[in-house]
């Protein structure tokens, strides 16, 4: 087996482990405000307008959302809690047309756009991180890498939440009424 495949298996089946780990137990209480520089962005800081691109491969900034409040999401197709999580984040987004749920997937954008289509989820605002989407996410404050993360961005373009680990109900309906009027 080559080297790099053996490394992707292997880092595959790290995130599984943490992903099961994560999805077993009760969600994470969203992490207290950090120092800048400690974790990334403390609560209340403007957020970076790193370029992305959606799925398709046309470029996009995040400035393109000012203005609306974001409910942004990082996961990956092969993040077994991102997957069950995300029919619930596409639900909550048509039932919030106040506020865009941001998808930014940290995978391969073909594996990506294949599962939103398998799921039925393609009307989904979903981007391919790359490496802008890994630096965005720890800049967000996920210090480990960890998916899914997710992070609430108002109106004025600041961090107002984070949250290591998938979203529910509850807490998707307490983050919409923090950023709307």
């Amino acid at each position: 087996m080559r080297p790099r495949r053996l490394l992707v298996i292997l880092a595959a089946l790290a995130a599984g482990l943490v992903g099961y780990a994560l999805g077993t137990r009760a969600p994470l209480p969203p992490w207290p405000a950090a120092p800048v520089g400690a974790s990334g962005l403390s609560l209340g800081s403007e957020l970076p307008d790193p370029l992305l691109a959606d799925l398709a491969g046309r470029p996009r900034r995040l400035s393109e959302w000012r203005g609306v409040p974001l409910l942004i999401n990082f996961w990956a197709s092969w993040c077994a809690p991102c997957v069950e999580e995300l029919p619930l984040l596409a639900e909550f987004d048509r039932a919030h047309p106040e506020l865009t749920v941001l998808a930014i997937a940290l995978d391969e954008p073909e594996a990506a756009a294949a599962l939103l289509a398998r799921l039925g989820l393609g009307e989904l605002t979903a981007l391919a991180g790359g490496a802008a989407g890994f630096e965005l996410s720890r800049r967000l404050g996920n210090r480990f890498g960890a998916l899914p993360f997710s992070a609430l961005v108002d109106r004025e373009f600041r961090l107002r939440e984070r949250r290591l680990g998938p979203l529910d109900r509850r807490t998707l309906e307490d983050w919409q009424r923090r950023v709307s009027p």
